[in-house]
């Protein structure tokens, strides 16, 4: 089986439109023209279809997927321009991986026929490994959908490099000061109190004894 070819450009729009539509899985087409592949987004209506009829349609958008009828043949007739084709169906999984299942292949069958047997049918998923992706197209061999190889043309995108943020300067903790305590002022030395003066001993009065007169000469006349 001959390999898909599908621009690095159209799988990043793919897988942004998957990521975009999430809980819900998404769907659109890709027409390649002119060397160049377009991818034409769709709206799922699986929602709403679920609504009006549960019983017939007993899934939601998180487990299936139904595009817009509208845009389904706009992508069609866009596939039917000159040097256009109609190259790729594709849908995500929000739930499982990247695998063709039971109810994607009903979806892409017409009764006993494939709707679109030269149409590839991408599935897109990020649930079991990131940015999953795999191909798979009718067999006539087989009589069922077999996978496809893939190759992605162009150089993947670089990432965005992540801008640095300014590092966030912690104040310094502040310090605590200790408060200068003023100094107390000096004391002034206690003023010597004078020394308390003795009373001055009384002085005890001597009572001198006067000499005793001298006897003159006449009393010691007398006393003879």
């Amino acid at each position: 089986m001959e390999k898909l070819t599908l621009d690095r450009a159209a799988l990043d729009d793919m897988f942004a439109h998957a990521r975009g539509e999430l809980p819900d899985e998404c769907c659109g087409a890709v027409v390649t023209q002119n060397g160049n592949d377009r991818v034409l987004r769709f709206t799922n209506i699986q929602n709403r279809l679920h609504a009006d009829n549960p019983a017939e349609n007993p899934r939601t958008a998180a487990m299936g997927y139904a595009p817009e009828p509208k845009e389904l043949f706009a992508a069609i007739r866009a596939g039917e321009e000159p040097g256009a084709r109609l190259a790729v169906f594709y849908h995500s999984h929000a739930i499982n991986g990247s695998y063709f299942s039971d109810e994607d292949r009903t979806r892409a069958m017409f009764g006993d026929e494939p709707s679109y047997p030269d149409v590839s049918y991408v599935v897109l998923s990020d649930a079991r490994l990131e940015g999953e992706v795999r191909a798979f197209r009718w067999d006539e061999t087989t009589q069922d959908f077999i996978e496809q190889p893939l190759e992605v043309r162009g150089p993947a995108r670089k990432a965005a490099p992540a801008k640095k943020q300014a590092a966030v300067k912690k104040p310094a903790p502040k310090t605590k000061v200790a408060a200068k305590k003023k100094a107390a002022p000096a004391k002034k030395p206690a003023a010597k109190k004078p020394a308390a003066k003795k009373p001055a001993a009384k002085k005890k009065l001597v009572l001198k004894k006067k000499p005793a007169a001298k006897r003159t000469a006449v009393a010691r006349k007398k006393h003879k």
